[in-house]
């Protein structure tokens, strides 16, 4: 019961928050990927979450853009 609550709400925020952009990044091996896998949905509400608590933790100006931005895409898809 909690593995099916748990995809529901990880599909429903996915699809209330992106809806329609893809957040997965293109492979040389899958170019024609038009939808989402529930891992791809998975990893952009990590990189979403964790955009949010790490800016709000930082102290002074935030991390730029072009360190945040490929951090939180490979510890999101790592994870």
């Amino acid at each position: 019961m909690l593995a099916f609550w748990l995809h529901t709400a990880v599909w429903c925020s996915y699809l209330a928050a992106w809806d329609g952009k893809p957040t997965w990044r293109v492979r040389p091996w899958y170019a024609r990927k038009t939808t989402p896998s529930f891992l791809d949905a998975l990893a952009a509400l990590r990189r979403d979450l964790w955009r949010q608590r790490i800016t709000s933790m930082s102290s002074g100006a935030p991390l730029p853009g072009k360190i945040l931005g490929p951090l939180l895409d490979t510890l999101a898809e790592a994870a």
